[in-house]
């Protein structure tokens, strides 16, 4: 194992010699058939799928997208408004989690939801105790010899039972579809998938294939997006300044431009993307490395892999090197714009991965983290709860908030 932290490497190993490190390192394997989704396919199969998606996670496709993730987003406003009125303490993660579950199962999956309003439907429980259950897993195996071992194989029970239980629904929904049709004004990407096809018309993608995405779409998504918007009120809260300056940002714009599409509105932010970005590089919400497989022995800047070669791409490191970041252990967004930017390696942050292989869904997490986010502010403030424990230079495990109606 090689682990990569030096960001010309990452340019290199990414982009420039990106046919000798294509496929992806997955250390525990996945069943069929979402062995065949984007994240773990392999050489011609990934080349084809990642093709086929590109288009639906345009811009464009990604405004059409708007509407789906508001349905949700003015229920998720309903409870903050609850818990503003009451003065309830939100436990953050679980709020964002059923919300987030909420948008994936609508944009994904297409399914008309409310789990923000029933929290023990079965999805909503079977996901709950799929994500607890890793995490106990991981904390008892880490005591036990050859907990590496032990982990993978509980790990494989889990995943197949996870993925066996949403490929049954992503199935049922495709067979729904090819015999019902789907209502067109409706473009959510279960959607735009059954309706990529070829010169002679023949879908591009095969049921297992599009059940595969939705499924990798459900599973990348919903972790990473809850956690964002979990710490991030955790930010927004301890630093009332920052909250101060995205809430003036944000009302300035919308006072400007009240008639602007909400898509268009939030991408021209400044403050808001460095928030955001921040939020990410601190936290690293997203990932904290990726692996890539060395299918050619080759050196790359004095660096020999020999073929065979699990190659990690520290992220984490990449994002707190005191030489490219100062005082990384700061929380401070301006590093996000500027010269002090444009001093750093292009390659110094990505939260997202880079080069052909990046996260295809990076236009997505980023509408629905930046439109809840506006949303939210320009309804309430934001306040540490009691309960919220805040260790110097850490995010607490545990995030509660309190919430203050603006209006």
């Amino acid at each position: 194992m090689v682990v990569v932290a030096d960001p010309e490497l990452v340019k290199l190993i990414t982009v420039k010699d990106f046919d000798k490190f294509r496929n992806r390192h997955i250390s525990i394997k996945l069943p069929p058939p979402n062995n065949s989704g984007i994240g773990a396919a392999v050489d011609d199969q990934w080349k084809r799928i990642r093709s086929t998606l590109t288009p639906t996670f345009s811009a464009s496709k990604m405004k059409q997208m708007v509407s789906l993730i508001d349905e949700s987003c003015q229920v998720l406003i309903g409870k903050f408004r609850e818990a503003a009125d009451t003065g309830r303490t939100i436990k953050a993660s679980s709020c964002y989690q059923q919300y987030i579950l909420e948008v994936l199962l609508k944009t994904a999956f297409g399914m008309e939801v409310d789990f923000q309003n029933n929290p023990n439907e079965k999805i909503v429980t079977t996901v709950r105790s799929s994500f607890e259950s890793r995490q106990y897993l991981d904390m008892f195996f880490k005591s036990l010899p050859f907990s590496s071992l032990a982990m993978k194989l509980f790990s494989q029970v889990l995943v197949k039972k996870f993925f066996s239980f949403f490929n049954g629904i992503a199935m049922q929904i495709i067979q729904q579809r090819k015999e019902k049709g789907v209502d067109a004004g409706r473009k959510d990407l279960m959607y735009l998938m059954m309706n990529t096809v070829d010169n002679e018309g023949e879908r591009k993608l095969t049921d297992d294939e599009i059940s595969a995405q939705s499924v990798t779409f459900l599973t990348a998504g919903l972790h990473t997006t809850s956690t964002f918007l979990s710490i991030a009120s955790y930010w927004l809260a301890h630093y009332p300044e920052i909250q101060d300056k995205l809430i003036e940002e944000i009302d300035a714009a919308f006072a400007a431009n009240p008639e602007k599409p909400i898509y268009d509105l939030i991408h021209e932010l400044e403050y808001l993307d460095c928030f955001f970005n921040e939020t990410l590089r601190f936290s690293m919400a997203a990932e904290l490395q990726i692996s890539r497989h060395c299918s050619q022995t080759c050196t790359i800047n004095g660096v020999h892999f020999p073929r065979g070669t699990v190659v990690v791409l520290c992220y984490f490191l990449l994002h707190n090197d005191p030489d490219a970041w100062e005082e990384p252990f700061k929380f401070d967004p301006e590093r996000h714009r500027g010269p002090v930017k444009e001093k750093r390696h292009p390659y110094q942050f990505h939260p997202f991965g880079v080069g052909p292989r990046s996260c295809i869904g990076m236009r997505l997490a980023q509408l629905e983290g930046k439109l809840t986010l506006v949303r939210l502010l320009r309804e309430f403030r934001f306040a540490l709860a009691p309960e919220t424990k805040h260790p110097d230079g850490s995010i607490p495990k545990v995030v509660e908030i309190r919430v203050e109606n603006r209006h």
